[in-house]
């Protein structure tokens, strides 16, 4: 295209000139002179644009569509840049900097300290310089700059086909690559462990996959993708690895070797090797071998394709995870050091189903302790997650059937397994092991041996006799006599009947027990029987209540209650609970209901209860659990971590400094005494909870609880149930809160806050003061940062994010979110396709590439931005508003539709590509539809609509307003208001209508002019409700003029008289009829003889239609 410039004459040197921006207008102020030239709209519209300034005195030239003011230099007192419409040279301070680029292709440079680069739109070159520094690319295709020095950078959000450029520092021999996070990219330096550049999301994150996707080196070497994927380190260290496979179908080779390692072979056919320590492996697609270490805890997963999972003699305890809809056929392959003879396989039921179609397979080496679960696998059906086992030592080959037989065997033999099955393998802990394929409702008796006894669905009534027995009873109402001998009982699901017997037996209760009673006596000294209570089982759940003779311990999630009678007499006490796997003793619950009793523990743990009185309870030693019960009771825990429960409001818990991590169970308001940590609630109904100076945990129970930190690092839960809101306040300290499965606020207090929405319902999350995090969980989330430098989480559903005042990051998540920018160092992230996002901002603001909508807000003069998506950008209604669509078919209005924000503020909008709707609202302004089909639309107020290049619509308003259709076939619509029209190039249409007022058209077409019978086709044309015979025309000078007779209303062409190419090709009235523009004179002539009917006459008097009715006739056609 044509480059426009201004040249000075002799006498000002380039060093004369100062420029400086104000509004869309660029202005070049000559120095000591006061004189100042003013490009309109330099900033705005390339059309608009003068490229260059020429000085005669030295022959040289400036580039005003580069930065004018060249190279920005920033300073410790202007630590900040925030990019401009230009192509932006930015240098940072040896501090720490925030740069942004704006629009443009820019070169933004950190230099030293801990920056922030982003740049925004356009091909950006960012150079973090030395310092721990983020870059954020935006869209393009951007350069990242790293070298030796640098510290530890992290590009995140790089843009499409970006480019990693290393210094001449960095060679490809001394650089290692890993994968960190299991989506990371880093790049590290041999020579300097302490540079490392980190590609955040490299392997998914950003939706970026793969991107920057070109590593180029100072000597010209470059690697792409593939060769990126060969260089990643793919081999052992003694640490913890993250290895990953390729993206394409390659096979390869993965070894962990020593530590905790997480083994991803995606694609291809690969060979996963775990090593020692305590690994995970995932194939992925293809055919894959896995191969567990020695030393056990390792998980195995096939994924999609044909896997074998290969053991040795020694591997410890392995779970394997097949793709649950992969049809392919996957099996387990022993080497040479296994025989078929040492193999045991059993099937379990982990969910009491009481049928052997559903549960886990147990593969064990007999007699050791190495076996295999293989989870989800299935008697009976025909899909399989693995069909075959295979022996290398023989070629046996056991297919599904041979693996179901051995399976329903084994469970209807078990007491034909060797002893040693009962303490080692998958079937010493209290689990559910097998069924026998017994009828329900059955009577069942074991052997005066060791047996396993699983009597599954109905009524039962199981006899263990002598031995260790495991015996369960299942889903029903079962009664369980287990007799001599150390046995384990679990009466399942239903209302049971649990006899222990002469021996140290153990009971174990979950959350699904039901209703259960519990009858064990045994007067020898030195046996412990206990109660096992599952790992879900807290001691905050108990709550344990007595009459005359009996204890009762209520779970408390009505699924589960426990009755212990006769618990009073000594030889039907039970010795020890088991809760959150402490071992609490009962030597000192031997209390009667009754008198107020003092209570004292012993040296070790120790579960103490009071009576019906005001008691004093001593735990001394250990960790203990005292509960006063009713009357106002005096506990001292001593040292050890210790339990309370608090029921009166006259309970007095007493700790000294340092004697453990204590906690108070509470009923009732509770303020935590100076020594004393954690506070939990229980009961629905809501409480007032208060903490101290150490570092609290307070828990919510089934009630809404409000819940004061005070000093500390405190940690808050909620939690769940519709019953009121969690109002939490972390007061001083850096203290988190997680909101449970209903409504809750959280309010961080001083600090640096870590604060996490609920489950369910709405979340209030308020950071206040400090560098806070706020993370909304899966219920919608209204989070506000406060003061400092926050960062805000958004969750599933639609959530509001005001990172308030500080530099902050928000990122929202896959629902509509919305987010509130009022610092310069504001910054959004959004994935592509998460919701229709909206920014209000109170500053000037480039929308993120995936976010929709931007509103602006305040009464300052604002920019914003559009990006590549169909966006709705809306301007503030109290001062200036310059808003930019780009790409996308964008809506752009005002932020004042209705009513005058700022009488004298304007908005000046511009559509860029694609097919746009701009309109102006109830105050001034300008829109430029740019490229694209655009539809502009006038306000109230003062304005100019041009519609640029493609096939526009132009609509006034009220207000007077100038229109100009631009390149291509337009259609402008006339106001209420005085408007201006013009058509310019293309095949245009005016319209107007009653009530438009007196409007003037300009349609001078170069084409027209250039071409003898003319290039395009113009017209006028009047709305319904104004026919032929209603118009009166007549010439002003060169114009003509076209008058709706006994109205104010009016259309002026202008220099109609001066030639063919000023003139409309015809005029279409409302009533059907054309009148070529050849025609027009003939009118003109005709009505010049006569005055126009007065104001209000709408018609032509019978007078006038009899001597014009000629000359309409012969002038007005139909259209064809």
């Amino acid at each position: 295209s044509d480059s426009d410039s201004i040249a000075f004459g002799v006498g000002i040197d380039p060093q004369d000139v100062t420029i400086s921006e104000n509004g869309n207008d660029l202005e070049i102020h000559i120095s000591g002179t006061g004189d100042t030239l003013t490009i309109q709209d330099q900033l705005a519209r390339s059309a608009s644009r003068i490229e260059y300034l020429t000085f005669f005195t030295d022959g040289s030239s400036m580039n005003l569509v580069a930065n004018p003011s060249g190279d920005i230099l920033l300073s410790d007192s202007n630590p900040d840049f925030y990019g401009t419409n230009y192509d932006d040279i930015v240098r940072g301070t040896a501090g720490r900097n925030l740069i942004r680029g704006g629009i443009g292709n820019d070169r933004l440079f950190g230099r030293g300290g801990r920056d922030r680069l982003m740049g925004d739109e356009g091909d950006d070159f960012l150079d973090g310089g030395p310092g721990d520094d983020e870059m954020w690319g935006g869209n393009g295709t951007n350069t990242f700059f790293f070298d030796a020095g640098y510290g530890n950078d992290t590009i995140h959000d790089p843009g499409d086909d970006s480019i990693v450029q290393l210094g001449p520092g960095i060679n490809p021999a001394n650089i290692r690559l890993y994968v960190i996070s299991n989506v990371d990219l880093q790049i590290g330096i041999e020579s300097n462990a302490d540079d490392r550049l980190t590609l955040s999301g490299w392997f998914g994150g950003y939706g970026h996959t793969g991107s920057p996707g070109i590593i180029r080196f100072d000597d010209g070497t470059e690697w792409g993708i593939e060769e990126i994927e060969a260089h990643i380190a793919r081999s052992d260290t003694p640490g913890d690895d993250i290895l990953v496979g390729r993206l394409d179908d390659s096979d390869i080779t993965l070894d962990g070797g020593d530590g905790n390692d997480r083994i991803y072979g995606k694609a291809g056919n690969d060979v996963l090797i775990g090593g020692k320590g305590t690994d995970i492996l995932y194939g992925g697609a293809g055919d894959d071998e896995l191969h567990p270490g020695v030393t056990g805890g390792d998980e195995l997963h096939g994924g999609e394709g044909a896997d074998n999972y290969v053991f040795g003699h020694e591997f410890g305890q392995v779970s394997i995870y097949e793709h649950l809809t992969d049809t392919s056929s996957n099996r387990i392959t022993f080497t040479s050091e296994v025989s078929p003879d040492d193999i045991y396989v059993f099937v379990t039921n982990p969910n009491f189903a009481g049928t052997l179609d559903v549960g886990d397979l147990y593969i064990q080496v007999k007699n050791t302790d190495n076996w295999i679960t293989v989870h989800g696998w299935k008697l009976g059906l025909d899909e399989r997650l693995i069909d075959r086992i295979v022996f290398e030592s023989d070629g046996t080959v056991w297919d599904t059937a041979d693996i179901e037989n051995r399976a329903r065997f084994n469970l209807a033999n078990l007491d034909d397994l060797p002893g040693e099955n009962l303490d080692t393998g998958p079937f010493h802990a209290p689990n559910i092991i097998g069924e026998r394929d017994l009828e329900q409702g059955e009577s069942i008796e074991g052997t005066s041996g060791n047996d396993i006894i699983d009597a599954g669905r109905g009524d039962d009534i199981v006899y263990g006799f002598d031995g260790d027995d495991r015996l369960i009873g299942g889903a029903g109402d079962d009664w369980i006599y287990a007799s001599a001998g150390e046995d384990y009982i679990e009466g399942g699901r239903g209302n049971d009947l649990l006899v222990g017997g002469i021996g140290a037996d153990t009971y174990y209760i979950d959350l699904d027990s039901g209703v259960d009673r519990i009858i064990d006596f045994d007067t020898v000294p030195g046996r412990v029987d206990r109660i096992l209570f599952a790992d879900e089982i807290l001691a905050t759940d108990l709550e344990f209540t007595r009459d005359e003779n009996n204890l009762h311990i209520d779970i408390g999630n009505d699924r589960a209650f426990l009755t212990l009678p006769w618990y009073v007499h000594p030889g039907y006490r039970l010795e020890a609970f088991v809760i959150g796997g402490k071992q609490y003793g009962l030597d000192a619950f031997d209390v009667p209901a009754g008198a107020p009793v003092t209570v004292d523990g012993t040296a070790s743990g120790d579960f103490l209860l009071g009576s019906n009185g005001d008691d004093l309870l001593r735990g001394h030693e250990g960790d203990d659990l005292l509960n006063g019960g009713p009357g106002a009771d005096r506990m001292e825990g001593g040292p050890g971590d210790d339990v309370y429960h608090v029921d009166d409001p006259g309970d007095r818990v007493t700790e000294k400094a340092g004697e453990g991590i204590d906690q108070v169970v509470s009923s009732i308001d509770y303020t935590l005494d100076g020594n004393i940590e954690n506070l939990s609630f229980t009961g629905d109904a809501p409480h007032l909870g208060y903490g101290n100076a150490l570092a609290n945990v307070i828990k919510a129970g089934d009630g809404a609880l409000t819940a004061y930190g005070g000093d500390g690092d405190d940690t808050f839960y909620g939690g769940s149930g519709s019953l009121g809101w969690d109002l939490f306040h972390g007061e001083k300290g850096n203290d988190t809160v997680r909101l449970g499965g209903r409504n809750g606020a959280a309010f961080g207090g001083a600090g640096d806050d870590r604060l996490h929405g609920g489950s369910a319902g709405w979340s209030y999350l308020s950071g206040d003061a400090g560098d806070d995090l706020l993370q909304a969980g899966t219920g919608y989330a209204y989070m506000a940062g406060g003061d400092g430098q926050d960062t805000l989480i958004g969750g599933p559903a639609g959530d509001y994010l005001h990172g308030g005042a500080g530099a902050d990051s928000m990122r929202g998540g896959p629902g509509d979110d919305f987010y509130v920018v009022d610092d310069p160092g504001d910054l959004v992230f959004e994935n592509a396709g998460e919701g229709r996002d909206r920014v209000q901002s109170s500053i000037d603001h480039i929308l993120g590439a995936d976010i929709e909508e931007l509103v602006l807000m305040g009464s300052r003069t604002l920019r914003g931005n559009g990006n590549a998506l169909d966006n709705l950008l809306i301007a503030n209604n109290r001062g200036n508003a310059f808003l930019y669509g780009h790409d996308g078919n964008d809506i752009i209005r005002s932020g004042s539709m209705t009513a005058v924000g700022s009488p004298d503020a304007w908005d000046y909008f511009y559509g860029g590509n694609g097919a746009d709707r701009l309109t102006l609202g109830a105050r001034h302004g300008v829109a430029f539809g740019d490229a694209g089909n655009d539809i502009l639309e006038g306000g109230t107020g003062q304005g100019f609509l041009f519609g640029g290049d493609g096939s526009d619509t132009l609509t006034g308003s009220s207000g007077a307003l100038y229109l100009n259709g631009g390149a291509g076939d337009d259609i402008l619509v006339s106001g209420a208001g005085n408007d201006t029209l013009l058509g310019a190039q293309g095949n245009d249409v005016y319209r107007f209508g009653r009530g438009d007022g007196a409007d003037m058209l300009f349609d001078y077409d170069y084409q027209d002019a250039a071409v003898t019978n003319g290039a395009t086709t113009d017209v006028l044309r009047f709305e319904s409700g104004i026919d032929h015979d209603q118009l009166w025309f007549s010439r002003v000078g060169e114009d003509l003029k076209v008058n709706v007779i006994g109205t104010a209303d009016s259309v002026r062409i202008v220099d109609w008289y001066l030639g063919p190419a000023y003139r409309l090709d015809h005029i279409d009235a409302g009533d059907g009829l054309r009148l070529h523009a050849d025609q027009v004179d003939r009118l003109v002539q005709a009505m010049a003889a006569f005055s126009p009917p007065a104001a209000g006459e709408l018609d032509l008097s019978p007078p006038l239609q009899t001597a014009l009715a000629p000359t309409l006739a012969a002038s007005w056609r139909e259209v064809a």
